[in-house]
């Protein structure tokens, strides 16, 4: 892996998800070590998001509104969504 990074010099992202086929999930630090920009673990991002989803439809099917809800800016603001595009550009441009 290390001749790889040396080869091309380019954003590396580990995907790292739960329960994936190629074992051992590494800690973000020690990937970060190895030279990874970016640790992904989208399993686990959908995994909360569908709990998260799953008490809020509960919770509205019996008459109530979620007191835990993200409004729009909220949302922009957690996603950091400028960063994300200033990472995007970055890569593009290497």
């Amino acid at each position: 892996m290390s001749r790889f990074f040396e080869a091309c010099n380019r954003l590396r992202l580990a995907n790292m998800p739960a329960g994936g086929v190629t074992p051992p999930i590494l800690p973000a630090g020690r990937l970060q070590d190895m030279g990874f920009a970016i640790v992904a673990d989208a399993v686990a991002i959908v995994g909360a998001a569908a709990v998260g989803g799953r008490r809020a439809l509960g919770e509205l099917a019996v008459g109530e509104y979620p007191d835990d809800v993200l409004f729009h800016e909220d949302l922009l603001s957690i996603l950091n969504s400028n960063r994300f595009r200033a990472l995007e550009s970055s890569a593009r441009s290497e």
